[in-house]
């Protein structure tokens, strides 16, 4: 980029017991930009460094891509991106602006690496030290109108707006279910589509956590729309999108090469869109099977239209009305029934659907709190009920004759799914005690089912997929927390969780780095390459989480009380990381490393990357959090050489760097 590195000898003060060899180290002053380096004149750098989400550590070969959005994405159509990767350590300075060499177009940035869940930002990132967490695979079951699985339906992941293509994609087994590994489900965007030939498009991010169960995308039916593109001359034109966009991802399909195409997705005749030769033709269509789409001539304009004449329209409008006075005819002679619903809670709602309708059907309660719908015309084909409430969905199918035999339709709403188990004290003697069920990603709300038992537990809960179940022992402050995953619904579902000991203390405790208890601050726990748990905690004489597990991470963040020495220097906490290992009980102390910063930059802002932490100085500022030991420092500005400095962090005593950073000169 510039210049050969020269090297400087920089003399760095570390206070505190270190040796000789620490106190004045070689450091380098490089022409390789890191984050806080992004500006440099008139050019756009990207620069970050990668890490292990779960263990802080430094991701050698990352890769960035740079992707453009499309206009027509193609699911499971290869990535077309402009590609960076991560050195040794981690890091990616990338110049990215429209003078960079080997520029392409490009609107969002992807991280990936193996092993690891991707990263994915429009426009730039919010951090400069970017968090990948170890791949999950997330299994995906697709289910029809009918709640029956999907075989062979195209399954992709995109993490940008639909309009980026599918960072990973595959197709269902036979039992309607694909994995897809390296998703990061906490991130912004996690859309997931689906495309099949008898389905519409599936486009959607539901709740998922790791577990036994799927991620389920019910996906209703569609129509297939078939034809061919020719030009204007009747030839026909090969590799052109043919789709609608009725949600970004589309759907879209390309012509193959004699011009034909499949397009799956819509759920009605629908209008289709060919884009060609930076133009974009509307064809009017009035039937989905057979189309020919023959292409004007260009006119100059980016958008063309084919339409039916106004005598055409109104000879097709003329036949659709017959069309629809048959079927009316034919609607008026079915015969109707009444139908119940047993046990449906106030939020709940029906529906009778057909492969290409959803009728919905309003109800209402009688004296004894059934819901019911007087009349409900049955259709002579295929049709199912489907009951919506308490966020699940149960699908029962019709059955006509019987149906018309008995006069009328009884359904069950699900019976709330019973949770078990027995509560005791450390001596194994029954104890009284509150437990509640919470959900994951709201847990400051009421509880969703709440009981207090005297060791015995029944709880029941109209609920399913991963929840938190907090006990409480009664007159104490003594609980524990248990990430749990209630079953899919059904009629007669229990859990039991066996025998929970609440035990006298906390199985951790958190410390400051004097000792003193950790209050006025925030604890995450990350499992199995997600956040599984997240608190504030204002006050707490004890810190009660989930159930610890070796392999788990936690991340401890806050205030601690300040030096006495701090005088006019701007200060940094850093959040600390705690691998846990072991069966505990375990201690946990944060981190005494502290570091002095004292840093000239011709009053530019200036990024300092230690390790996983990024640290904005344009101020005298000390550093808190850092473990004891040897460490590199990064730092880069606006306009300047960055500098690499080895540092010796003292398990007492401060260390210091002074130090000022040379102008580029180009």
């Amino acid at each position: 980029m510039y210049r050969m590195n020269i090297r400087f000898i920089l003399t760095v003060m570390i206070a505190g017991c270190v040796s000789l060899a620490a106190q004045t180290p070689t450091a380098r002053f490089v022409s390789h930009l890191y984050p806080g380096g992004e500006a440099q004149g008139d050019q756009r750098w990207v620069c970050i460094r990668v890490i292990d989400g779960q263990r802080g550590t430094p991701i050698p070969r990352a890769e960035l891509l740079l992707i453009d959005e499309s206009s027509a994405p193609i699911g499971g159509a290869p990535i077309v991106a402009w590609r960076g990767q991560a050195n040794e350590q981690g890091f990616i300075s990338m110049r990215v602006d429209k003078a960079a060499d080997g520029y392409q177009s490009w609107g969002w940035l992807c991280v990936r690496a193996d092993g690891y869940c991707q990263h994915m930002r429009m426009g730039g990132f919010d951090d400069e030290v970017i968090s990948l967490m170890p791949t999950i695979t997330v299994p995906v079951q697709v289910r029809d109108w009918r709640d029956q699985p999907v075989a062979g339906a195209l399954v992709g992941f995109c993490a940008g707006c639909g309009h980026t293509p599918d960072l990973v994609h595959g197709v269902t087994n036979a039992k309607g279910t694909v994995t897809l590994p390296g998703i990061d489900i906490s991130q912004g965007i996690t859309d997931f589509y689906v495309v099949h030939q008898d389905l519409k498009l599936g486009y959607d991010n539901p709740p998922w956590f790791p577990g036994t169960q799927p991620m389920l995308m019910r996906v209703a039916s569609g129509v297939p729309h078939t034809g061919v593109v020719v030009d204007h001359a009747g030839k026909p034109v090969t590799g052109v999108a043919v789709g609608l966009s009725t949600v970004h991802r589309g759907p879209w399909t390309l012509t193959r090469a004699d011009g034909s195409f499949a397009l799956f997705g819509l759920d009605s005749v629908c209008d289709l869109h060919v884009q060609h030769a930076g133009r974009t033709v509307i064809f009017e269509c009035d039937t989905a099977d057979g189309l020919q789409l023959q292409l004007p001539k260009p006119n100059g304009e980016e958008t063309q239209l084919v339409y039916f004449s106004p005598q055409e329209r109104k000879r097709k409008r003329e036949a659709q009305e017959e069309r629809q006075k048959l079927l009316d005819q034919i609607k008026a002679k079915r015969p109707t029934v009444e139908v119940r619903i047993a046990d449906l809670p106030d939020d709940g709602s029906l529906a009778l659907r057909t492969r290409l309708s959803n009728q919905p059907l309003d109800l209402s309660w009688d004296d004894n709190d059934v819901a019911r719908v007087k009349t409900v015309a049955l259709p002579d084909e295929e049709f199912v009920f489907e009951i919506q409430a308490e966020d699940s969905v149960r699908v029962i199918p019709g059955d006509r004759e019987q149906a018309v035999k008995d006069g009328r339709v009884s359904l069950q709403w699900f019976a709330k799914t019973k949770v078990t188990g027995r509560i005791v004290n450390a001596s194994g003697e029954a104890c009284a005690a509150t437990v509640s069920i919470k959900t994951l990603r709201s847990p400051d709300d009421e509880p969703l089912a709440k009981v207090t038992c005297n060791g015995t537990l029944l709880l029941s809960v109209a609920h399913e997929g991963h929840h938190q179940l907090i006990i409480e022992r009664s007159g104490m402050a003594v609980s524990r927390t248990l990430l749990m995953e209630l079953p899919a619904r059904g009629d007669d579902v229990s859990v039991d969780i066996g025998t929970i000991v609440l035990p006298d203390e906390s199985p951790f405790t958190i410390t400051n780095s004097d000792g003193s208890r950790f209050k006025d601050g925030f604890v995450t726990l990350l499992r199995d390459g997600f956040v599984a748990w997240e608190q504030e905690f204002e006050d707490a004489e004890k810190i009660w989480a989930p159930d610890l597990r070796s392999g788990d991470c936690l991340l401890v963040e806050g205030e601690q009380p300040q030096p006495a020495d701090l005088g006019e220097m701007e200060l940094v906490e850093l959040p600390c990381r705690f691998l846990v290992n072991g069966k505990g009980p375990w201690s946990f102390q944060r981190h005494a490393g502290e570091l002095a910063l004292n840093i000239e930059a011709g009053g530019q802002l200036i990024g300092v990357t230690i390790g996983e932490h990024f640290v904005a100085v344009n101020e005298p500022t000390l550093i808190r959090g850092l473990a004891p030991g040897r460490h590199q420092a990064f730092v880069s500005a606006e306009g300047h050489r960055s500098a690499i400095v080895d540092i010796q962090i003292p398990d007492t005593g401060r260390a210091r760097i002074n130090l000022k950073l040379p102008t580029n000169k180009r």
